[in-house]
């Protein structure tokens, strides 16, 4: 009763090969730049803050490179903890120490709160 065939097209018509190029890659080609631009810029907006504070004394006749991560500590300080922690294994009150372990980077980490942030590196 109700015929609207001779509206619709008999048959539906495949997209070419071009269409379905210009649909699908060119979307992804502009998010792959947007995030690759992206990335970039945040990388440039954010400096690298690492202080590098120098090599500890001698301990057990090698000198370590401290690295001061995070905060605003005077590197004489901060020589000074690492220094009494690597000799005796006990960081001076309030700091907190650690040795490095498995795959990490560094011989030691030391912190004071969540502010301060030091590792020591081992030489090369």
């Amino acid at each position: 009763m109700f015929r609207v065939a001779h509206r619709l097209p008999s048959r539906v018509a495949e997209p070419k090969v071009a269409t379905v190029i210009a649909r699908t890659l060119i979307p992804a080609l502009v998010v792959t730049a947007v995030a690759l631009a992206l990335t970039a810029s945040g990388h440039a907006a954010v400096p690298d803050r690492t202080r590098m504070c120098g090599l500890t004394p001698r301990i057990d006749g090698v000198r370590y490179d401290v690295h001061e991560v995070r905060g605003a500590v005077p590197c004489t300080s901060v020589k000074r903890v690492v220094t009494t922690y690597l000799r005796t294994f006990k960081a001076p009150s309030p700091w907190t120490c650690v040795l490095g372990h498995g795959a990490s980077p560094y011989a030691a980490s030391c912190a004071r709160g969540h502010q301060v942030l030091v590792r020591v590196y081992a030489p090369s």
